[in-house]
């Protein structure tokens, strides 16, 4: 009989240069605004769009005034919204 030859893993694709520290940025700051609101509210972290609580794993940076708008990625101009509700107010 035959022998089974097992077949090596396939891994996910990495990202390698400006994307992945791009990606890690936007992460690490995500975090930390994260945090600060939920020192700031108690232990809650409202949703800038609905205000509803906003887990870490739902948890989308927002742009307070939109980049098409003038706006910038400066820690000042972002907050902490839900995926859906990042959605929805970029299609308005």
């Amino acid at each position: 009989m035959g022998k089974y030859i097992k077949k090596p893993k396939q891994s996910a694709p990495r990202m390698w240069g400006k994307q992945a520290r791009a990606m890690t940025v936007r992460q690490q700051r995500r975090d930390t605004i994260y945090k600060m609101k939920l020192k700031r509210h108690s232990g809650k972290c409202p949703c800038f769009v609905c205000g509803k609580h906003v887990t870490l794993e739902d948890a989308t940076l927002e742009h307070v005034i939109e980049r098409s708008k003038g706006g910038t990625d400066d820690m000042s101009n972002l907050d902490i919204s839900h995926g859906k509700c990042n959605e929805e107010r970029s299609k308005k």
